[in-house]
């Protein structure tokens, strides 16, 4: 793609921040990718001020606090795919000036201590075909900081999500927990009886 800048193919741990752009005026494309970042102190990647900005196909692990962070002064039109994010308090922590018409699709959001994904954003998100670490639809909300926890906010829609072999993982089965337990249910002996659990 057309961009200002790239960086790629690099190993960084042990720093504050993995991979921090920030500063350029007026904001400037970045092409972020193929890097691996892990045991960093702050945040793995930052951007702060950009737009049109792609980040993809990243490894990041063991962070501190974000995985990776769209800053207050970057603008939209934001590809953020296909990145790796393990063990952060925040895997996607987005602070957008102009949030419109961002991508976010096909990351692998794993072990967040608080977040997966963090949205500061008056507009609504778009964060669909993601692993979040879990297959219950149910429970993945919990996972995201959106309108449902401050009304200031926009909703970040994650469905559909990727779950299962899709995610990498054995996740499926032992992320079931039933919301309704069946219980006096008579089984007769060669007779059919249907039991509807509720998940």
């Amino acid at each position: 793609p057309s961009v200002d800048s790239e960086v790629f193919d690099n190993i960084l741990f042990e720093n504050g921040d993995g991979i921090s752009i920030t500063g350029t005026s007026p904001p400037k494309r970045h092409f972020v990718h193929d890097n691996t970042i892990f045991n960093i102190s702050s945040t793995g990647i930052v951007i702060d001020p950009g737009a049109d900005n792609i980040i993809r196909n990243n490894t990041i692990e063991n962070i501190t606090f974000n995985g990776i962070a769209l800053g207050s002064a970057t603008s939209g039109n934001n590809t953020i795919t296909g990145n790796s994010i393990r063990n952060t308090d925040q895997g996607i922590r987005v602070v957008l000036s102009v949030p419109g018409n961002n991508e976010f699709s096909f990351n692998y959001l794993y072990d967040s201590r608080s977040y997966a994904f963090f949205s500061n954003v008056a507009e609504n998100i778009t964060a669909e075909n993601n692993c979040w670490d879990i297959s219950l639809k149910s429970r993945i909300p919990a996972r995201i900081f959106d309108f449902f926890d401050n009304p200031a906010y926009g909703v970040v829609d994650f469905d559909p999500f990727l779950s299962g072999s899709d995610c990498g993982l054995e996740i499926g089965v032992n992320d079931i927990i039933p919301l309704q337990v069946v219980e006096n249910v008579d089984l007769v002996k060669e007779k059919t009886t249907l039991v509807r659990v509720t998940l």
